[in-house]
């Protein structure tokens, strides 16, 4: 794969940014469905991690500080777009005071509760779970407190963790089967986890595949045991197996996770999952005294990267300490919920609620962009780089997000290729590599291609979108040639060495890579060559074309990079 400098991405980061400023400016990103909302986003957010070893330049500082501006306004403008519904208390449904977690113990198919020393095995449905307030004695033989329950084998059964004195792991191997557990003690030090912490108390923990390699990683949040008692995440990635874990050593803080949280809170619970239905893993936090906050993951599956903790609001009952947060799909509607366990001490004893706080989260509707006919006239034997104005695109609800087009039919006739390769049925073009797109053929004719083209969310309305391409005899092509140099240009000015063999007036164009016209003025051409010296400081880093132009139509372009 070509790969591409990172001014040219600084050029894309800049351009993504001023877009998105002007849908905030607009009102318009409000409108935008949450998916096409979270692109924009995971666009910046790459982008600006692609240029970072360029951020110690001046004038790059900027670009990226603007950036990060805009990302800013991005979580501010996002805080709403998870929602949840006022709780609903089912501590006298279930009979249960408090919640660790949710797992199918038994393997029946439905999910079962385990708390922080007990397991209740659901007597209801996959969709109106039940719990006597009878407790499993699936835990007869085993001490501490829960931490969490996964399967660290990967033998198709659950195993147990649990956290005693605060500061020390404990792990139980599922000997038995998925349906009839037995809880063996093992050696948590073979999975490569030091048992015992002296300086730090563990608080919360859980196992996700936080970089989508396949298996389970480790996570935690600790609190120092020193005033002023400062607590963190730490993540613990497993380079192990699926079936045999090696966790590394602890990295505190990952994923830009820094003071995310409230460190003024002694008691801080966490809980991780998909909560906006993206594919990666989000996290939720409950602080005993203060917020329960969303803390979303704007990367991707394989790479985390976490926004600024947004405040949930949450009914639970008044003056009620928050002690604990799970998530699952309690109400089995395809998205996850989060159910928060806290109490009240008071004179007639204490006081418990079991808090049900439903995922209501709803996309807006996407309106599918819509592509016309469009008509591109080129010379014969000239190879043609194509530009995002080539294809008409337009998209109600934004502004400008075309993000690639899928082949359908190819032409007849020619040389189509991709990045120097022959175009195939479904091809993917994405507008960010549209230049690399080429059509070349020897001879006047006229020759088509059809496509779809996607806003990144759905593709076009109606039928196939088509090009039509009109290749042209070229009449002066030989009597004029375009050398470009230096080209990729790094300094504050390039020269175009223009030859011609006729004279002829000409007019020399400059686009970028969309084909918006940045600079245009008149030729008159004559035998012999002439050097014309162009400022480049003016234009900002990536692909432009420069085309010489007659009465009689196009007669040549050259590609210009600038770094």
């Amino acid at each position: 794969m070509k790969k591409v400098h990172p001014y040219q991405d600084l050029h894309l980061l800049k351009k993504a940014t001023q877009q998105l400023q002007k849908l905030f400016k607009s009102g318009r990103f409000q409108r935008l469905s949450y998916k096409k909302r979270m692109q924009w986003q995971r666009k910046i957010v790459d982008l600006k991690n692609r240029v970072w070893s360029l951020s110690h330049l001046q004038n790059i500082k900027k670009i990226v500080a603007a950036s990060s501006v805009v990302l800013g306004l991005f979580c501010s403008n996002v805080a709403d777009a998870q929602s949840f519904a006022q709780a609903e208390d089912l501590y006298p449904i279930w009979n249960i005071n408090e919640i660790k977690g949710f797992a199918d113990i038994d393997g029946d198919g439905d999910l079962d509760v385990f708390t922080d020393r007990k397991i209740f095995l659901n007597s209801g449905k996959a969709d109106v779970p039940r719990f006597s307030g009878e407790e499993s004695d699936i835990l007869d033989e085993t001490e501490g407190r829960i931490a969490t329950i996964a399967d660290i084998d990967n033998d198709g059964d659950l195993d147990l963790f649990k956290i005693e004195s605060w500061n020390t792991y404990v792990f139980y191997e599922n000997t038995g089967t998925p349906t009839e557990p037995i809880f063996s003690l093992g050696n948590i030090q073979s999975l490569g986890i030091a048992d015992t912490s002296s300086s730090h108390s563990r608080t919360s923990m859980t196992f996700e595949d936080m970089d989508n390699d396949g298996d389970l990683d480790f996570f935690v949040i600790q609190a120092s045991r020193f005033f002023p008692y400062p607590k963190s995440f730490v993540y613990h990635e497993n380079f192990g197996t699926p079936s045999q874990a090696n966790f590394s050593n602890g990295i505190v803080n990952p994923f830009d996770l820094s003071d995310f949280l409230d460190q003024r809170n002694d008691g801080v619970q966490f809980t991780i999952a998909d909560f906006d239905n993206d594919g990666d893993a989000d996290i939720i936090t409950v602080e005993r005294y203060g917020n329960t906050t969303f803390i979303e993951n704007i990367g991707t599956p394989s790479n985390p990267l976490f926004t600024p903790p947004q405040p949930i609001s949450i009914n639970t009952p008044d003056r009620h300490e928050l002690y604990n947060a799970s998530s699952a799909d309690v109400d089995n509607d395809g998205d996850i919920d989060l159910i928060i366990s806290s109490y009240l001490i008071g004179g007639y004893g204490v006081d418990y609620a079991l808090s049900f706080v439903e995922n209501t989260t709803v996309e807006t509707e996407n309106t599918r962009p819509f592509a016309g006919i469009s008509t591109v006239q080129l010379l014969e034997n000239e190879i043609y780089h194509f530009k995002a104005s080539d294809f008409n695109f337009s998209d109600a609800d934004s502004v400008t997000l075309f993000h690639h087009i899928q082949i359908k039919v190819r032409p007849r006739r020619g040389q189509f290729l991709f990045k120097g390769n022959e175009v195939q049925f479904n091809d993917l073009i994405f507008v960010d590599e549209i230049n690399e797109l080429t059509y070349q053929y020897s001879g006047e004719r006229v020759e088509e291609f059809t496509f779809m083209m996607s806003d990144g969310e759905e593709y076009n309305q109606g039928v196939r979108s088509k090009c039509i391409l009109k290749v042209v005899e070229a009449p002066y092509r030989t009597g004029i040639s375009l050398k470009i140099f230096p080209n990729p240009a790094e300094a504050t000015t390039t020269t175009f060495a223009i030859k011609s063999e006729v004279e002829k007036a000409a007019t020399l164009v400059i686009q970028d890579a969309m084909g918006k016209i940045i600079n245009q003025f008149g030729l008159a051409l004559s035998e012999g060559e002439v050097n014309i010296p162009i400022d480049i400081p003016h234009l900002q880093s990536g692909v432009y074309f420069v085309t010489i132009r007659t009465d009689e139509g196009l007669i040549l372009t050259e590609r210009l990079i600038v770094q």
